[in-house]
């Protein structure tokens, strides 16, 4: 498993219906660590995703613990163009990975 602390930088929360009558829900995050790397994070727990939503909104200091898998690409199209989409945006040089757990810490 990974783990890095650092600074919640991008969020992308979704919760659709595709066209193939599934729902999909879920949120890729993008942590910047303190040394640096930008790491997306995949995640469709409720829970998980209220905390990332909460260190990104204050911009409080943050350590998450996540797979050592990259998650597998997204079969659905609009996932797809979504995922792409995210690490364009936050330039996240790895992952992105499932997501366990997320904590506080100080500075």
């Amino acid at each position: 498993m990974g783990e890095r602390t650092g600074i919640i930088t991008f969020l992308n929360v979704y919760d659709e219906i595709g066209d193939d009558g599934h729902s999909y829900s879920g949120c890729l995050a993008s942590v910047v660590a303190d040394d640096g790397r930008e790491t997306l994070l995949d995640t469709t727990s409720d829970r998980l995703i209220q905390a990332l939503e909460t260190f990104y909104a204050i911009k409080a200091r943050a350590t998450v613990d996540f797979s050592d898998a990259v998650v597998a690409a997204p079969t659905y199209g609009v996932l797809q163009k979504r995922r792409a989409k995210a690490q364009e945006i936050s330039r996240a040089a790895e992952g992105p990975f499932i997501l366990r757990a997320i904590w506080s810490r100080p500075k």
